[in-house]
């Protein structure tokens, strides 16, 4: 008898500790938070180049390094972001291998932010929409479609590609 007690001892607490870890695994993962970036890359950019009527580009990868970028998302649905990181950038343009590695400050700015269903969008000057790849409670990883135009010193730079962030809490 006493053996059986145990046994169903043993079997209500096996379902309560069961069931208090599935409730751990039903509460929503929420983007609020305080964010490091700790990765970005880019492995398919095209860069096209107009300059006194004449166009050139190529292909250019880059790796972000050297990090010490915050991002803040608030529950009152605003962020402020901060820091910068160096961007290592190797382009291929008209044959020749060219590599540069700059500062850069992605998110380094104070906005609005929304979460979308599968897309976190933050609106600042322009409305910027980030696919969310993962989201758990310590890591999320983020797609973004790069288009962008530069008018600097008589030239037009398109930059065209994918952008993957990597931030954890």
């Amino acid at each position: 008898m006493k053996i059986l007690s145990n046994l169903l001892l043993c079997a209500l607490i096996l379902c309560a500790v069961s069931s208090c870890q599935k409730e751990d695994t039903d509460l929503p993962i929420t983007v609020e938070g305080k964010w490091e970036i700790t990765a970005v890359s880019c492995q398919d950019g095209v860069q096209t180049v107009f300059e006194n009527g004449a166009t050139r580009g190529g292909a250019f990868v880059f790796e972000g390094q050297s990090f010490s970028s915050i991002v803040e998302f608030k529950s009152d649905a605003t962020f402020n972001g901060s820091g910068n990181y160096t961007k290592v950038f190797s382009s291929l343009v008209n044959g020749t291998m060219q590599n540069d590695s700059f500062q850069a400050n992605d998110l380094a700015y104070n906005g609005d932010w929304e979460k979308l269903d599968d897309n976190l969008q933050l609106t600042h000057y322009n409305i910027e929409t980030f696919e969310i790849i993962e989201l758990t409670s310590n890591k999320m990883q983020l797609k973004f479609n790069l288009n962008e135009t530069i008018e600097k010193d008589q030239q037009t730079i398109t930059n065209v590609g994918t952008v993957f962030y990597t931030l954890r809490r």
